[in-house]
């Protein structure tokens, strides 16, 4: 109901329906609070050079709802999620990272100073 009703009627390619049911049931189910369930298990870098530590992307049991406990587990989450997290391929994050550079490096070159004709001064390329 949540996927086909709720969200569903804002979805308008049928390619994009798939994908957000196929989400609804992994997320939206019986057990996702229990301590076994875990939606997705990373390998991320650890805190040390060469260190890899696996993380589970999960509810914590907090059988008592105690905030101090959802808290602590959400001071662990990686603050930047890896693409596997959203059943993409590692080199989506590749992708990402290029077009972002690339965006930066249009707006650098759209906003620095226009050439204004007028003699003396600094030439644009010893300015760049």
């Amino acid at each position: 109901m949540a996927c086909e009703v709720q969200y569903g009627g804002k979805i308008t390619d049928n390619l994009d329906r798939e994908l957000f049911n196929a989400y609804g049931d992994d997320y939206i189910k019986e057990g996702i609070f229990g301590n076994e369930h875990t939606f997705i298990e990373i390998i991320q870098e650890g805190s040390g050079t060469a260190t890899k530590e696996r993380f589970k992307y999960k509810i914590p049991a907090n059988p008592n709802n105690e905030i101090s406990k959802y808290r602590e587990y959400i001071d662990i989450v990686p603050p930047v999620d890896n693409p596997e997290v959203f059943g993409l391929h590692p080199n989506a994050d590749l992708t990402f990272r290029l077009k972002e550079s690339l965006e930066m490096i249009n707006t650098l070159t759209e906003t620095r100073p226009k050439d204004t004709g007028g003699g003396g001064g600094v030439s644009k390329d010893e300015m760049v």
